[in-house]
């Protein structure tokens, strides 16, 4: 332009180091408070397995309650394969307005085309930016540390049942910060089942709460809440013995 001639390497490093305006995020971030109610985000993610095999996970969920859609594990996943998957997801006239996904090759043309033919529009996020679908990439998040963190699936079929199991568990009993401490599903109410006024060794609850959660992955029987009333009847226990095993005064010990 000026008599200067640079590579293309040189500018795409300093248009890294660009500073970029805070509008476009700001803009975004009231699209997503704007809509929340109408927007749905999708998103893959991996897991290894015992024989060194990769599952990809696929999943759907909604911005207004944290809600899972729907998911569903495959090998090889396809463009043909999540069409199929969002068929299931929106049936009838069910479809949220807004779909976020990211730039993943898998998607292809034909995501797109069957998301227009649904009335869905899709929304998808710049390049190197997991910030931008930050409900979905939370969720992926969450999985790891409660789920796949302390259990190793064995196959498919393995990892679709402790991936059940989780979802159940994320809808009716993890408590969110997003939803003033609710849950997807909404809590029946302490009132109606009768709620715990002291637990004085609360890392007695946490244990067995942690506990629970394992047995659940591992495919255990017994549901979360009654495990939650046994252990918080194992802490009252021993609240109630230790109170009356305790002297009132030093003369006691003399």
């Amino acid at each position: 332009m000026l008599g200067f001639d640079f590579s293309e390497r040189t500018i795409s490093r300093w248009m890294r180091k660009a500073p970029r305006g805070p509008e476009p995020a700001k803009r975004w971030l009231a699209f997503l408070r704007n809509h929340r109610e109408a927007i749905a985000a999708m998103d893959f993610f991996t897991v290894p397995t015992l024989n060194f095999s990769v599952l990809y996970c696929f999943f759907i969920i909604g911005h207004d309650l944290r809600r899972i859609l729907h998911f569903n594990v495959t090998r090889h996943p396809t463009s043909a394969w999540v069409i199929q998957q969002l068929r299931e997801t929106f049936p009838y006239d069910s479809a949220a307005q807004f779909l976020i996904f990211d730039r993943d090759a898998k998607y292809g043309t034909e995501v797109p085309a069957a998301l227009r033919s649904m009335n869905i529009r899709a929304v998808r996020t710049s390049r190197e930016s997991p910030w931008q679908n930050g409900i979905a990439e939370r969720w992926v998040g969450s999985c790891r540390r409660d789920l796949l963190d302390h259990v190793i699936a064995v196959n498919e079929r393995h990892f679709k049942r402790l991936l059940t199991n989780y979802v159940t568990y994320y809808h009716e009993d993890r408590t969110h910060l997003g939803l003033n401490k609710g849950t997807p599903h909404a809590r029946v109410p302490a009132v109606a089942r009768g709620r715990v006024s002291q637990i004085r060794d609360s890392a007695v609850c946490i244990i067995g709460t942690t506990a629970r959660l394992r047995q659940k992955a591992k495919g255990g029987k017994l549901s979360t809440r009654l495990q939650l009333e046994r252990s918080v009847t194992r802490t009252a226990n021993m609240s109630r013995r230790l109170r009356i095993s305790r002297p009132d005064s030093c003369e006691d010990w003399l």
